[in-house]
């Protein structure tokens, strides 16, 4: 009875651990992400130099502002301190407050430009 009970544990552990290494169980960070830069419109002027550049994301779990700005910036040098991204985080979304953001509502995220052109 020991044995088919720790035949048993065995069984689960390696299906659990091929489950965690072909799906996953973290959330995956890209989803939701809904790109609404204009860099791929006709451009007449050029935007104003105080203008935020911003992308709408909608909020899930485990999301904060921080960890969405960061995943916005994948394989680029985020050059904004967290209080920069929060300031224009809550500038982009009047009325919200930064720490209070809702799963499944979709908010604009800083995105900074100049950053990205300095590492291309």
């Amino acid at each position: 009875m020991k044995q088919l009970l720790i035949f048993g544990l065995v069984v689960v552990l390696a299906i659990s651990v091929y489950y965690d290494l072909t799906e996953g169980t973290l959330p995956n960070t890209t989803n939701g992400y809904e790109d609404t830069s204009q860099e791929n419109s006709p451009v007449t002027a050029p935007p104003p130099a105080d203008t935020l550049h911003y992308q709408e994301v909608i909020v899930q779990s485990g999301h904060t502002v921080y960890t969405i700005v960061k995943a916005l910036h994948q394989d680029v040098l985020l050059d904004a301190d967290f209080e920069k991204i929060v300031t224009d985080f809550e500038k982009l979304n009047p009325d919200v407050n930064a720490h209070d953001i809702r799963i499944g509502s979709t908010y604009r995220f800083p995105v900074y430009k100049e950053t990205l052109q300095q590492t291309s």
